[in-house]
């Protein structure tokens, strides 16, 4: 039996990966925003759903936490798909 991946706030057991921002500096810095899935309890998913654009700080992380990846200084900016008609 697989042993269970723990959840990243409040390492409960994890439901599964769910798209995260973080924010670890400067809001207008690109480079400060980082998006990746983590591992996330109901609860904990929930919490930050409801917290919406301003996100939650969890205890010892030092950065703010948004749930899914439309948050930070490029989340408004337009893709480029033109590469796609390169290939």
């Amino acid at each position: 039996m697989p042993a269970r991946v723990a959840c990243s706030l409040c390492l409960k057991p994890a439901i599964g990966g769910v798209p995260m921002t973080r924010l670890t500096g400067d809001p207008l810095k690109a480079r400060s925003w980082v998006r990746d899935v983590r591992p996330l309890c109901l609860k904990c998913e929930h919490l930050l759903i409801e917290a919406g654009i301003f996100g939650l700080v969890p205890p010892d992380a030092g950065e703010r936490w948004f749930a899914g990846h439309a948050h930070g200084v490029l989340a408004d900016v337009p893709r480029n798909d033109s590469w796609r008609m390169m290939n």
